[in-house]
């Protein structure tokens, strides 16, 4: 079956999915840069930009990013900084007084499965991408991108993921390869040329609900499963999957300010950093 090209429902919806009350608050927060090509929600000097993919089906009405109810996102987010960011009234008051933009990289693009309802990345053919690289010039106090999409075990900058179609796109935009300057665990700092600004990637692991396959991320699953349940900070977590994604975001997001809350923080340590993650 030849599935429509789809394009990013929130180029076109966001504000009239907003409820009216928030509106005037979040108006000039909602970029949609025609002439430049980039879409997404930045409030004021944005220092970091979580990047997905693209909507999945049940996500076409909701009005934001990761708003739909199987999405781990909000969830994780929430008990790793000790806020409830489950109203979308909270996740746009959290992320503008934290200055964290939120986009995805694929603006247009076309589903491969037999019925185009794929909620996979694999099941995605990229046909255009938000631009990125004009974000990134045009918000300079960006320095730390969180990959929602991939995972460390397969960080890479190619492949139908965040990460993968955010480097396509960069070498695409610029003409060159990307230069590596570090690159340790699950993140990878690179060099933007010409213009040489440096960007971190952190490369998370997915919160969609399909990811099931923890095996792929955790070190021997007794051991981890061990060091998890004793996390006091994850208690009131009840899923394992989700307590590995919450304690892995943890140590991304703990590169920001003000982001982890205090007794999450105080629980990554790199024994328990040691025990849980694989990611070499």
């Amino acid at each position: 079956m030849n599935c429509p090209i789809e394009t990013h429902q929130f180029i076109t919806t966001w504000k009239v999915n907003l409820p009216q009350g928030l509106q005037a608050t979040y108006e000039n927060s909602w970029i949609n840069n025609v002439d430049l090509g980039y879409f997404g929600f930045v409030p004021k000097e944005p220092i970091a930009l979580i990047l997905g993919t693209f909507p999945v089906p049940e996500q076409r009405t909701s009005g934001f990013f990761y708003h739909s109810d199987v999405n781990l996102c909000w969830k994780i987010l929430s008990n790793l900084s000790g806020t409830d960011l489950m109203p979308l009234s909270n996740k746009l008051s959290w992320l503008t007084e934290k200055k964290i933009a939120i986009s995805d990289i694929l603006c247009k693009a076309q589903r491969t499965d037999e019925i185009c309802s794929g909620r996979a990345d694999s099941d995605l053919n990229a046909i255009c991408y938000n631009n990125i690289f004009q974000f990134l010039r045009n918000y300079p106090t960006i320095k730390d991108v969180f990959l929602t999409s991939g995972g460390p075990k397969t960080k890479s900058l190619s492949g139908k993921s965040a990460g993968g179609w955010l480097g396509l796109h960069l070498r695409e935009a610029t003409g060159r390869n990307l230069k590596k300057v570090s690159n340790e665990k699950a993140s990878l700092t690179v060099q933007l040329r010409p213009s040489m600004k440096q960007i971190n990637l952190h490369f998370l692991i997915t919160p969609a609900p399909q990811d099931d396959q923890l095996g792929r991320h955790l070190r021997d699953s007794q051991s981890a499963s061990q060091t998890l349940n004793n996390i006091n900070y994850l208690h009131g977590v009840e899923s394992l999957k989700e307590k590995y994604k919450c304690f892995q975001w943890a140590v991304y997001f703990s590169k920001l300010q003000g982001i982890v809350h205090t007794n999450m923080k105080q629980e990554l340590t790199q024994e328990n950093m040691n025990n849980i993650l694989m990611e070499v």
